[in-house]
């Protein structure tokens, strides 16, 4: 049967030949539909077609007919021999170039015709690429034009197999684009443009033109990649848009100006954390890698290195993802596996066909193809009917599916599922996940991991709020958020009406009696307890809690609102060893609570953790395991606890403020004498007997359990506490800066301003404003009355000394040193103005000694202000030195900023001043460790004091070679012990101080000018001669400038 088909079809091919006709080119392509390709291979009809395209110079009705042949079975959409015309193709399209005009037009027309017939289906249209390729290399300049026309067909009738093969195909027509014949160029272009428009990106639709024209003429690079840089990219990125946009990078990154290596740098890493599946970047990343890292190392711009290094870090996690999901890849060979298990719907005796569906098949998995018709259709081949061909291709497309959308299938579990949504979370313009699953099961303790401001507070919120897509509502699952800040507006409440005034337990009908029992259970002591002085109890201020206790009091709370899920921010925040261990065994004991936490406390995760949640390229990704599993998959996921940067990250503090008088680090500056203090209500004293140093040479680490009294000692030094007995003294011209353990504090009633107001307005008028709500700084009654009372002062005006009865009106803000001490001017009542300088001393010895401090504080803040006024630009570049980037400085409210972002505006704020002293409650609170390693090292090179409450041990051993250990005894009251390495404080305090020299000032408008340095000390005999230098000038008439005064 086999040669008596093939024999027929070669006496039709035959007739063809003799005629040239159409219609007996469509008689044959008629009979060969009915015929089996393999039948057809036998009997060598294929080796026939290819024989006569191949036909010699005087044999054109051969060549022609084969062309003719071969169009009219392109032609024909229910043939089945496409497998087989595809091996053909590459033959035929060279006959466009044949020099008989009849041959070569029925080789455009045949074609055309194979165009047509591919471009009707994405499999079809992709296995003919690798041909299409081979086309554009040809050497007749004819063939690569009509090859440049398929492309064009395929780009507008089926985008998809262009969208798959683009990072192979644009630099190829990018080359033509300069082909020395004008037809090849103009067809280049027309493709190039035509193949731009498959990016279905919104982001870069706009840019294509300009992508064109940049690829086209590399003069426009620059002018694109700035574009581009301006462009705020949040629609998922594919294959299509990776393509047109590599080029262009790699192109840049050649550049010489690092403006450019930068720009190109941020933009590769906009790109690459928008691509939700990896395998769609990896033909590309063996182009971007290579030109990053070369143009990292050659660039001299540190900060563009800096860059440079991160992004070389992304296309390498990248790079992972695609590995990853490589594993899941099914190829033409599993393919044709699957198509021979189906014996009874696939019975195809033709290998070719058979070979061509499979690798069609594998064409369609690798484009991520979604429509099941296409899949059917590519069956339609090898099946015996339709019917049949949809069946096969729904399994095969249901065996394929999860690997083409980039699910990672994970092991079933019995616990019931509480949510399983998509969605997509910004933070006021920036993007913080996108198109990104989390899936949330009973009892589970998940640990919430990413890098700071990566979004992970902005989560937990977003879930407390109701504000994610598709979570379930608070009414369906409860959930709770956990934080253990206290409200402003209950702060003036006793522990136990703080829980029980708060609106949810209202909505609750939650009784006082459950309240109380809530806080017992998590440690409270009752009303009349004590429990030896070391437990806070139920009716204790809440304002008085301890860190720790804030914890339990949270804790408490979620307790009785009966949470199914419990988002807890940082929970061992300002909690000693004891009392994370008492959070952990909390936690481990909610069988039935779902816990979703963010922490830096790696020993806590791990005890509490059974499953990780990792925030990595704009997605969320679940790991079953605990975090030392995790770690062990994904080794940089350490970087998270260890005390170092791996991005560079910095910050830095402001030298010290001059100090007039103090030559040596080691001179105390604020100090404590036999110091004891008692909370209003109390019954005894909360500290006694505190006696300490702190000069510009002090590295502190007070330590001690929660609730022990470490910060209201730090209170009592800072003066935010006034003493109930013995001294607290400080310099009158040294500068503190105070960052409060509940840092938040600091801003609770600026929520609505940006970090950047929030400073402007904190230092508008010259002095701090938070230094002026101290207590020491405000007046009690008592000492308002004391100040009105007629007495006996010694003063001097212009006149000399003077004495008399008067009472003062106020201190006008002026003072002047008298050797060793400081007069202040005051203004006496009803004396028409009259003033005169008091000193310092016998002010405050009645009763103006708060008034003395806030004129030094204002007369120092004014001698700072010269030196950087108090503009935006300063105010900016200030917080951006602790790590807070102009985007949340200035346009960002501090009600959206998380918890580490808030901690560095707080902390920018108390350097403003340039302290001398810096004392820090809790700093490692909400901070990552990469922002910690940065602290570190700006304590490192700060030439000031620093004071450091923290339970972080290995932050404080780093840093500290002094430590002040505060205890509670078994009387309840804190008893303090100082202890340090004796030769390190004595090598530094012989350090000398030195005040930075100042060479120029920024205004604010921003102009820069030049300052004076100051005068340099001449020696007598220098003195003399420039003395009789002056003299002899002016003598002779010549001008003598008082810049020659000042050397």
């Amino acid at each position: 049967m086999a040669p008596q088909i093939a024999q027929e079809a070669t006496k039709l091919f035959n007739a063809l030949e003799a005629s040239c006709k159409a219609e007996d080119a469509q008689k044959l392509a008629a009979f060969l539909t009915q015929a089996e390709g393999q039948v057809l291979a036998e009997g060598g009809f294929f080796d026939l077609l290819e024989d006569a395209a191949n036909a010699g110079k005087k044999k054109e009705n051969r060549r022609q007919a084969s062309c003719m042949a071969f169009g009219a079975i392109s032609a024909d959409s229910e043939s089945k021999l496409e497998g087989h015309i595809v091996k053909l193709f590459p033959t035929i399209v060279q006959l466009v170039g044949d020099k008989t005009r009849a041959v070569a037009k029925a080789a455009q027309e045949a074609t055309v015709a194979f165009t047509e017939h591919c471009a009707a289906s994405p499999a079809s249209a992709n296995g003919t690429m690798a041909v299409m390729f081979e086309c554009l290399e040809s050497t007749k300049f004819q063939v690569k034009v009509a090859a440049l026309e398929s492309l064009t067909t395929f780009a507008k009738k089926c985008p998809k197999a262009v969208a798959n093969c683009m990072p192979e195909l644009i630099p190829i027509v990018c080359d033509l684009l300069h082909d020395t014949k004008i037809a090849v160029s103009d067809e280049a272009e027309v493709a190039l443009k035509a193949i731009a428009e498959v990016a279905s990106n919104k982001d870069i639709e706009e840019f294509i033109p300009l992508l064109v024209k940049a690829l086209m003429e590399p003069s426009n690079v620059p002018d694109c990649v700035f574009q581009l840089s301006c462009t705020k990219f949040v629609a998922t990125v594919e294959r299509p848009e990776l393509a047109l946009v590599t080029p262009l990078l790699v192109r840049g990154f050649r550049e010489s100006e690092a403006k450019i290596i930068r720009q190109c740098a941020k933009i590769t890493d906009n790109l690459s954390k928008l691509v939700e599946v990896a395998t769609e970047a990896e033909p590309l990343l063996p182009k971007l890698t290579p030109a990053l890292e070369e143009a990292a190392a050659h660039t001299g711009d540190p900060e563009c290195r800096q860059v440079c290094g991160k992004v070389v870090g992304q296309l390498a996690k990248l790079r992972a993802a695609v590995e990853l999901e490589k594993k899941n890849w099914v190829d033409a060979e599993a393919m044709i596996k699957m198509l021979s298990a189906e014996k009874k719907a696939v019975k195809c005796s033709d290998a070719v066909a058979l070979q061509h569906a499979g690798e069609q098949l594998a064409s369609l998995f690798l484009m991520k193809d979604l429509e099941v018709a296409d899949w059917t259709k590519v069956c339609k081949n090898v099946c015996s009917s339709s019917s049949d061909a949809g069946e096969v291709a729904a399994k095969i497309f249901a065996h394929c599916e999860d690997a083409m959308r980039g699910v990672v299938e994970e092991e079933a579990e019995d616990a019931a599922e509480l949510c399983n949504c998509k969605f997509t979370l910004a933070y006021g313009s920036k993007i913080l996940l996108k198109n990104t699953q989390l899936t949330l099961l009973k009892g589970v303790k998940y640990g919430l991991l990413g890098g700071n401001e990566c979004g992970k507070t902005s989560l937990l919120k977003a879930i407390a709020n109701d504000q994610v897509e598709g979570f379930p509502p608070s009414t369906e699952v409860r959930t709770v958020f956990v934080e253990a800040d206290i409200l402003g507006e209950l702060s003036h409440l006793s522990c136990l009406d703080y829980i029980f005034e708060d609106a949810r337990i209202q909505a609750a009908g939650i009784s006082r009696d459950a309240v109380q029992d809530a806080m017992s259970k998590v440690g409270f002591a009752g009303e009349k307890e004590q429990q030896g002085g070391k437990a806070a109890r139920i009716m204790d201020p809440v304002s008085s809690l301890s860190g720790g206790w804030r914890m339990k009091l949270a804790l408490a709370r979620a307790m009785l609102q009966k949470a199914d899920i419990l988002l807890m921010d940082d929970p061992t925040n300002h909690l000693d060893v004891k009392n994370v261990a008492w959070v952990e065994d909390y936690i481990c004991s909610l069988t039935d609570v779902t816990c979703l936490i963010v922490s830096q406390n790696a020993t806590f995760l791990e005890k509490c953790c059974t499953r990780i949640v990792h925030f990595d390229s704009l997605r969320l990704h679940s790991f079953k395991g605990t975090l030392s599993k995790f770690v062990e998959a994904y080794p940089e996921a350490k970087s998270y606890f260890e005390l170092k940067s791996s991005r560079g990250l910095t910050f830095s503090f402001p030298e010290p403020g001059f100090l007039e008088g103090v030559t040596s680090r080691g001179k105390v500056l604020i100090k404590m004498d036999k110091v004891d203090f008692t909370y209003p209500g109390n019954p005894k004293p909360t500290v006694v007997d505190l006696t300490v140093r702190v000069s510009m040479a002090s590295r502190v680490a007070c330590l001690g359990p929660n609730g022990a009294g470490k910060s209201t000692m730090i209170k009592l030094l800072t003066g935010e506490l006034e003493p109930a007995k013995g001294t607290q003294w400080k310099h009158p011209n040294a500068k503190i800066a105070y960052v409060a353990q509940h840092a938040f504090h600091h801003i609770e009633n600026h929520l609505k301003k940006t970090p950047t107001e929030y400073i402007l307005w904190r230092y508008e008028y010259g002095t701090d404003k938070e230094s002026l709500e101290k207590v020491t700084m405000v007046l009690t009654a008592e000492e308002e009355a004391k100040l009105k009372e007629v007495r006996t002062w010694e003063y001097t005006d212009e006149e000399g000394l003077k004495r008399g009865k008067f009472v003062i009106e106020k201190l006008t803000g002026i003072r002047k040193q008298v050797k060793t001490t400081y007069h202040y001017e005051v203004k006496f009542v009803g004396t028409a103005g009259a003033t005169g300088f008091i000193p310092e001393d016998k002010l405050s010895e009645h009763g103006w000694g708060k008034h003395v401090k806030q004129v030094a504080e204002k007369i120092l803040a004014e001698q700072g202000r010269f030196k950087r006024p108090l503009t935006q630009a300063n105010v900016e570049k200030l917080l951006e030195d602790v790590g807070l980037e102009k985007e949340y400085a200035s346009h960002a409210q501090m009600n959206s900023l998380s918890g580490g972002q808030k901690v560095k505006v707080v902390l920018g704020a108390a350097m403003w001043d340039q302290p001398h002293i810096v004392i820090l409650d809790e700093p490692t609170n909400y901070l990552d460790r990469e922002s910690l390693a940065a602290l570190a090292g700006a304590i490192e090179e700060f030439k000031g004091g620093v004071v450091i409450i923290t339970h972080n041990d290995q932050f404080s051993k780093h840093l500290c070679p002094e430590t002040w250990l505060l205890e509670k005894g078994d009387d309840g009251i804190g008893h303090l012990d100082c202890k340090g390495d004796a030769d390190w404080m004595e090598a530094v305090m012989k350090e000398k101080t030195g005040a930075v020299v100042m060479e120029e000032m920024v205004d604010a408008l921003g102009n820069v000018s030049k300052v004076k340095a100051p005068k340099k000390e001449l020696t007598r005999k220098e003195r003399k001669q420039r003395e009789a230098a002056k003299k002899r000038a002016l003598a002779n008439g010549e001008s003598w400038s008082s810049d020659e005064d000042d050397y």
